[in-house]
């Protein structure tokens, strides 16, 4: 499976990737991205194999956004629950509006992943 961003952010690095390959250092230690958003980065990385396959360094994404962090932490715990939550949403705008008008902490952290993707990815 090869990782690819699951969000899309204003701002996100997608399209600068090869740029930003060409100024990192040929070798590092451990990854710290404290912005994480999208992580496109993190995951060019990994795709490219810079990143050791994960197991002889460690990486720290971090943001101010907890709920992105949610998202994170869900997808790491239980990818197959959070995929399985995302597949009650439906491409509707008033099923858009609900989504949106739920409150994110009454929510599990699985529904809440799907929650943060789904509006991500739908917006109206």
């Amino acid at each position: 499976m090869t990782p690819r961003p699951f969000l899309k952010f204003v701002g996100g690095k997608g399209r600068l990737l090869g740029e930003l390959f060409a100024h990192l250092p040929a070798t590092f230690g451990d990854y710290h991205e404290p912005f994480a958003g999208g992580s496109a980065l993190f995951f060019g990385l990994v795709r490219e194999g810079a990143m050791g396959g994960l197991h002889h360094r460690s990486a720290y994404l971090s943001d101010i956004n907890a709920e992105l962090i949610d998202t994170y932490d869900a997808i790491q715990t239980d990818v197959g629950a959070v995929i399985a939550a995302l597949r009650e949403h439906v491409y509707d705008r008033d099923h858009y509006y609900a989504v949106r008008a739920q409150e994110p902490l009454a929510l599990t952290l699985t529904e809440r992943a799907a929650r943060t993707i789904y509006l991500n990815r739908c917006c109206f």
